[in-house]
Parts: structure tokens; C-alpha cells; sequence
């Protein structure tokens, strides 16, 4: 069965340190319909979500949910996935 909606859950607290520059993979998940939701955490870099919004997120229904340290991660997470379930109307209040 073919999901309704595909989604890539992204967190982290620093920039890119592995495989290929992050603002080129969004685009290639975006042409297959995937979204892509931003979990920066800002512990380390306070302007880690303006990167995240400007090079990670993207397509239907993407969002941004900002967590400011490590030790509320889980609770972001779990907040993050509540408002994957409940689709574009909670979404739209973490979008620009």
C-alpha cells in the first residue's frame, strides 16, 4: 500500500558534516513528493532554524519546529509527529 503522504524527519544542532551539501538534497525529495520537517535544535546554534527553513525544509505541508536544547528533543519529537498525524491545518501555524 502506497502511503497518502511520504514525509523525511530532519533534527540536528550543527551544520552538515557528511555526504553531499544539504540545500541539494531537499530539492531531489521535494520532485518525488516527499516532504521534508525541520527539527533544529538551537542549543548550539542560535540560527539554526532560519538554516534549516532556508536549506532543508521543503515541499506539501512542510514545517519547522524549533527545539531549544537536547534535553526537550523527545517532547519536540513526540509534538512534531502529532502535527504530521493531524495534517495541514496544525501545520500551518509552524510555517512562515
Amino acid at each position: 500500500m502506497t502511503p497518502i503522504h511520504r514525509v523525511i524527519d530532519v533534527s540536528g544542532d550543527g551544520p552538515n558534516n557528511d555526504g553531499r551539501p544539504v540545500s541539494q538534497a531537499p530539492d531531489a525529495a521535494v520532485m518525488v513528493r516527499i516532504a521534508i520537517n525541520g527539527l533544529p535544535i538551537l542549543e548550539i546554534e542560535l540560527q539554526r532554524d532560519t538554516s534549516c527553513r532556508d536549506n532543508v525544509v521543503g515541499g506539501r505541508d512542510a514545517f519547522v519546529l524549533a527545539d531549544h536544547n537536547l534535553s526537550d528533543f523527545a517532547g519536540a519529537m513526540l509534538c512534531e509527529l502529532m502535527i504530521e498525524v493531524a495534517g495541514t491545518d496544525a501545520a500551518s501555524r509552524f510555517r512562515d
